[in-house]
């Protein structure tokens, strides 16, 4: 057998084989006679029409017949002796079959070149070392209250303070054009002072009653989510929908017991939980801060181009994700059909980067597993989704899903992507650093690009000592942002754009 390889770019190999007369002839023959003896062909009895003929009216079957059982096998004889691992199935290109002469085709696919892995013991890694202090849990308990707060209408004659929430339509000119109409159908609700709005808003909104409308102008931040716009002079006219009083809670062992969480029975037991959460998300972010670390650390030496085939699957499976996050959530209303969102070049584009690195840090997570023996036992798997089954009661339809077999190579990949990087981080050199403010190290929740402080449940902290309360659904864009993000800016605080995120390596 006889191959000929040629690199048509640095991770697409085609391959051309030669196989002898020899080594397929047999299986060849012995198919044309079975055609032979069996076949229909019209101006021939049965048996007697020239192998050309029979070869000719049954070549679909015949080249099917010896790509299983010839062809399949030289590729992979090929591809070992070549020592190439390709990640997507290899494609034989048409190929003429003549009687009596050696069997030609070429075959292509992507693959991955051969990566070597550093020494780990030469990274030099930092994290923030966790640390709760009573100002920490001070600041959770006043968020916290803020989240039971009661909410009243107010009197019309009501003038606008500092903590009310404050309902309310808007539009945006610039240079005397209307940019948007934000919140056109529903205003949008704003709590005054929980950051949620831009300051010059919010100052300009306090004095203000029910049914007042104004006009502000202002220069939007350089940081502003629309590009376009940050750093502009702009003018939003504003309308005053109604307006609510917050009814605050003291801090108590009332508050306490309001919470409704297992073995809080007052503000000191509530303390604690509270310490104890926020130690365990500051575990977590150090430790997220540290995985971080390393992959920049292994992904950054690593300058192949990803094949194409592989980048477009992969940014396939993160809008999936997206539509499947924001609907499964009731997070968002998907205004367009699902399959414009996977047909946005822009999208595409944003995610590209980003596509790349999750595809650089995989392989290299394979490769550190199949070098090192690193492995998950099914027994390690089934213990885990044992406890999360336990959380839930015998019928509840959450079981099911938890014992399919993709929930459980999720956390089969989970748990062996924690293990690797626990092996790697055995072997770092890591140096922790003390917090200098009482303000807790932020981690980001991956919903909408702000940052939050995480509970260990993974949820923002203030929800994770509460129910979710059922937000209202904003429309998203095919883009996969909220539709105001683009080019209805919205009288918020500057989003935070993931964009940086995408950006094509």
């Amino acid at each position: 057998m006889q191959t000929t390889v040629e690199d048509t770019n640095p991770t697409r190999k085609k391959i051309t084989i030669e196989i002898p007369v020899a080594e397929y002839a047999t299986e060849y023959n012995e198919l044309i006679d079975r055609l032979t003896f069996q076949a229909h062909i019209k101006g021939f009895r049965p048996g007697k029409a020239p192998r050309a003929v029979v070869s000719k009216q049954y070549n679909s079957h015949i080249v099917e017949h010896l790509t299983r059982l010839v062809l399949n096998p030289a590729i992979e004889k090929t591809l070992d002796e070549l020592s190439v691992n390709p990640v997507t199935t290899p494609v034989i290109m048409p190929f003429e079959i003549k009687d009596g002469q050696p069997l030609q085709f070429t075959v292509s696919f992507d693959y991955i070149p051969k990566i070597s892995l550093p020494a780990f013991d030469h990274f030099e890694l930092s994290a923030v070392k966790p640390k709760v202090t009573d100002k920490m849990i001070e600041n959770e308990l006043r968020l916290l209250a803020k989240s039971v707060a009661v909410i009243k209408a107010t009197e019309p004659d009501h003038a606008i303070v500092m903590g009310d929430r404050v309902v309310i339509h808007s539009k945006l000119f610039k240079d005397q054009e209307l940019v948007s109409q934000e919140d056109a159908d529903e205003p949008a609700s704003f709590d005054l002072g929980d950051s949620n709005l831009l300051p010059d808003i919010e100052t300009a909104l306090i004095g203000h009653k029910t049914g007042d409308l104004f006009r502000l102008t202002m220069v939007l931040p350089e940081n502003y989510g629309n590009t376009r716009l940050a750093g502009q002079e702009v003018v939003f006219e504003i309308t005053v929908d109604s307006v609510y009083s917050r009814e605050i809670p003291e801090i108590n062992d009332e508050l306490a017991k309001d919470i409704n969480v297992a073995e809080v029975e007052n503000l000191g037991d509530l303390k604690k939980l509270i310490h104890d959460n926020l130690m365990a998300s500051q575990e977590n972010y150090s430790t997220e801060m540290l995985r971080s670390q390393v992959m920049e650390k292994l992904v950054e030496p690593l300058d192949f181009r990803m094949p194409d085939s592989l980048v477009d699957n992969e940014v396939d499976r993160m809008i999936m994700d997206l539509l499947d996050k924001y609907q499964d959530k009731n997070i968002v209303q998907i205004k367009e059909p699902p399959e414009t969102w996977f047909k946005n070049e822009d999208l595409r584009n944003r995610l590209k980067g980003k596509a790349i690195r999750n595809l650089k840090s995989s392989i290299l997570l394979n490769k550190i597993s199949e070098v090192y023996d690193i492995k998950v036992r099914d027994e390690e798997v089934d213990n885990v989704i044992k406890l999360l089954c336990a959380e839930y009661p015998p019928n509840d339809t959450r079981i099911a899903t938890l014992k399919s077999k993709k929930v459980f190579d999720i956390y089969k990949n989970s748990i062996l992507s924690d293990k690797i990087y626990k092996f790697i981080l055995s072997k770092c050199k890591i140096k922790y650093v003390e917090q200098t403010t009482d303000l807790p190290p932020q981690a980001n929740d991956g919903q909408d690009g702000e940052s939050v402080i995480l509970g260990p449940d993974g949820r923002p902290y203030a929800a994770s000592l509460q129910q979710e309360r059922v937000n209202e659904p904003m429309a998203l864009g095919p883009d996969g942002q909220p539709e105001s993000s683009g080019a209805a800016p919205s009288p918020a605080g500057p989003p935070s754009n993931d964009a940086d995120a995408g950006q094509t390596e």
